[in-house]
C-alpha cells in the first residue's frame, strides 16, 4: 500500500507507510498479525553546501579555502595586464 502524504506546511511534507507482518510465538505454537505504523517528516528546502578536506593543513587545503575566501570578499589586485579577480579556476583544476 503506497504511503498517504500530507503538506504540513510550505517547506515540511509527511508520509505514513504501514508495515504488515507477522509475529509467531514458539511457545504457544501461535502467529499473530501486526501492524507497523511509521512516519517519515522530511523539510523540502535545500541545505547548504558543505565540503569535507581530508588534510586542511596542507598545500591543497589551504589554497582551496583562500581561493574561497578571495571569492566570497571578491578580491582584486593590480597586475601588469590590469586589474585581476578571483575566480574558482584554480580551485578545480
Amino acid at each position: 500500500m503506497p504511503g498517504i502524504e500530507k503538506k504540513l506546511s510550505e517547506h515540511h511534507i509527511e508520509v505514513t507507510y504501514q508495515n504488515r507482518f507477522a509475529l509467531f510465538d514458539e511457545a504457544q505454537n501461535v502467529s499473530r498479525p501486526v501492524v507497523q505504523e511509521k512516519t517519515i517528516r522530511t523539510d523540502t528546502r535545500v541545505p547548504k553546501l558543505g565540503v569535507m578536506l581530508v588534510g586542511l593543513g596542507g598545500n591543497n587545503g589551504s589554497t582551496f579555502t583562500a581561493g574561497i575566501l578571495a571569492n566570497r570578499k571578491r578580491l582584486s589586485w593590480a597586475t601588469r595586464q590590469g586589474e585581476s579577480t578571483a575566480n574558482f579556476y584554480g580551485s578545480f583544476t
